[in-house]
């Protein structure tokens, strides 16, 4: 098989019942140049045969089990093995737009290190949209984002309204591969809560150019058993732990 240009990393945990989703919506993508690496971490469901299933069917799957350690040491385990030019990470109970890596895809250039996607938000039957008020952002056009992802006001003084979950989520962006080796950038495995932001805002101080494009693409399913909270099942506990941390 070709090097793939994109890497889709997957972390799992107790996912059965969103997974075969996730995977379809991967398998229908427009965009064929990839691989999937699924990260089973430490699932007492049934996720690691449905991984296995699907690996069997396509060789651009890769499947590797670890002890339950959270979703940050499964996603830097997931980049130690991604070996494609561009990295995305993809919830195992989300799902995306069949043109998600093309769209995301068609916006590299040579100096543009991060392209990030609008969200779908996805709770019961209803579906909404994340606000940005922009077709098209670069960073020149954004110098307060760096504040706007604890603020989400500060973004009001580049004249822009936009959801914080664009700017801070782990999912809907196309991240330079280079760009995170180069400059060390990794999910903090201590951190319970915001860990993405962080990851998220190395990666645009340390970009030459981020695109943000307000077409959603990325569904972002809102449920007590989701990602977020299987992971994550005291937040306020880490909200106060991030606080003092920070001195917020």
């Amino acid at each position: 098989m070709m090097t793939p240009v994109i890497s889709i990393i997957i972390p799992v945990y107790n996912g059965e019942k969103y997974l075969k989703d996730c995977i379809n919506s991967i398998e229908q993508q427009t965009f064929s140049n990839y691989e999937v690496i699924f990260v089973n971490d430490g699932s007492t469901d049934n996720s690691l045969t449905i991984i296995e299933r699907a690996k069997s069917k396509d060789e651009r799957i890769q499947s590797f089990s670890l002890p339950n350690g959270g979703v940050s040491k499964a996603r830097n385990f997931g980049l130690s093995k991604a070996v494609g030019e561009w990295v995305t990470f993809v919830d195992c109970d989300d799902w995306i737009e069949k043109d998600y890596l093309n769209t995301l895809y068609s916006r590299v250039t040579d100096n543009v290190d991060v392209i990030m996607a609008n969200f779908f938000f996805n709770k019961e039957k209803t579906q909404t949209e994340g606000l940005c008020s922009k077709k098209i952002i670069h960073k020149k056009d954004f110098p307060s984002y760096p504040l706007a992802m604890m603020v989400e006001d500060c973004a009001a003084c580049d004249s822009l309204e936009i959801s914080v979950e664009i700017l801070c989520a782990a999912c809907n962006k196309l991240t330079r591969r280079q760009l995170i080796i180069n400059n060390g950038i990794n999910f903090e495995e201590k951190l319970k809560l915001n860990e993405d932001g962080l990851f998220h805002l190395a990666s645009f101080l340390n970009s030459r150019d981020v695109i943000i494009i307000d077409k959603p693409l990325y569904h972002y399913r809102i449920l007590s058993t989701s990602s977020n909270n299987r992971y994550r099942p005291r937040s306020e506990e880490h909200t106060s732990e991030l606080q003092s941390q920070f001195r917020i």
